[in-house]
């Protein structure tokens, strides 16, 4: 009769090399660590390193995972016939950085993601996102860049991205909208740079990111009927960062692109409380390099224009932003216009629209306004005996 020892011995030795030593020596030879290095995807994804490589496997969905005993650092689906996937019923993925470009997503819907709770980096380009739900990266908590390039977005919604507080990066780069209304961002107001380049974006409302925390902004190659309000920059205003013993920092926005949007005029007042921006892009724009954009560089005295010329009038045509700002002698702009003395009114970025919530959201007219005057007069006077101020007043509707 073979002993125990001797028949689990033989059966080690008729197996794999590996497991053999992890019978002759499974603490010694560090069992462990071996067995959480194991691939967690099965077939067609091969594990290299730290990373999952299921990346042009032809795969409609995602693979099978055996399980996770440890954080991967990437786990790379690019290039695959992805339409949609749910992840809501899976076990944990633990991988910081996911990757499902090139795939052909069309929608993106609440609980595609919840698996995912320790993804720092999402890379959606180049699917055909139509839509996002709101709140659809919500399980995303410690999510930092989010890449949604070359899809087919229309309308850029606060909802589609709360619940994402540690946001730093938004690139929307090749999407199809037509405008950034006002405040459109109020649920990232934290993140540092957002792309919003080649969307073909007719208007940049008033206080479109009033709020925002943004060092870079992005809105370059927009097309020929991009329109700049001159308040779209309000409420960027540098804030105080830190202070202490007679030392203040701020933070503020660095740097803005524009670049290529067949641009004829820029409003002076668009950047005139931008005072940390060090660099404004205007170039491949037709510019008329009149007083209103000599007066533009004056307003932020520390930031470059790189490559910005004019096209007219004629006689410069051809010349830098930089060569007509050192030259006093090609313009005389010595006298403000009407518009500029506007802008350096201090209240310049206060908004004049009042809105209560009690409207159902409406903005009051001036009607509504002096009607509610006009009631505060006669409750006074007692008029209202029959029918309260309660019953009618505007503010109740």
């Amino acid at each position: 009769m073979v002993p125990m020892e001797d028949a689990y011995m033989w059966t080690c030795l008729g197996l794999s090399c590996v497991l053999i030593v992890t019978c002759l020596s499974p603490i010694s030879l560090g069992y462990d660590s071996l067995v959480s290095s194991l691939c967690p995807a099965t077939d067609p994804c091969v594990c290299h390193t730290s990373a999952i490589h299921c990346g042009n496997r032809r795969l409609a969905g995602l693979p099978h995972f055996l399980g996770f005993s440890e954080v991967w650092a990437v786990l790379n689906l690019s290039g695959n016939f992805i339409q949609a996937f749910c992840t809501e019923y899976l076990e944990q993925i633990q991988v910081t950085s996911l990757l499902l470009d090139n795939n052909r997503i069309q929608s993106v819907r609440r609980g595609s993601f919840a698996a995912f709770t320790l993804v720092q980096t999402l890379d959606l380009s180049h699917n055909r996102i139509i839509g996002l739900e709101a709140n659809v990266f919500g399980s995303m908590k410690q999510l930092k860049h989010l890449y949604i390039r070359y899809n087919e977005l229309h309308v850029l919604a606060a909802d589609d991205l709360s619940g994402l507080p540690d946001l730093a990066l938004l690139d929307f780069t090749g999407n199809k909208f037509s405008s950034v209304p006002k405040q459109a961002l109020t649920r990232v107001q934290h993140i540092a740079r957002l792309l919003l380049r080649d969307n073909n974006i007719r208007d940049i409302e008033a206080f479109a990111f009033s709020g925002m925390t943004l060092k870079d902004l992005d809105l370059g190659q927009n097309g020929p009927f991009f329109n700049l309000n001159p308040k779209a920059f309000c409420g960027l205003e540098p804030s105080v960062s830190h202070s202490g013993e007679g030392i203040v920092e701020w933070r503020g926005i660095t740097s803005i692109y524009l670049d290529n949007n067949r641009l004829r005029h820029i409003n002076s007042c668009s950047f005139q409380r931008l005072w940390t921006l060090n660099l404004i892009d205007i170039s491949g724009n037709p510019l008329l390099c009149d007083c209103a954009l000599l007066r533009l560089t004056q307003y932020v005295p520390h930031a470059i224009f790189p490559n910005a010329a004019c096209a007219s009038p004629g006689r410069l045509a051809g010349r830098t932003l930089g060569e007509i700002s050192n030259d006093g002698s090609l313009l005389n702009c010595s006298i403000l216009e009407p518009a500029e003395r506007k802008c350096r009114d201090r209240n310049w970025c206060v908004t004049q629209v009042v809105s209560t919530a009690a409207c159902c959201g409406k903005l009051l007219t001036t009607e509504l306004i002096f009607m509610v005057l006009i009631a505060g007069v006669l409750q006074k006077v007692e008029l209202f005996t029959f029918y309260p101020l309660e019953v009618w007043h505007p503010l109740k509707w």
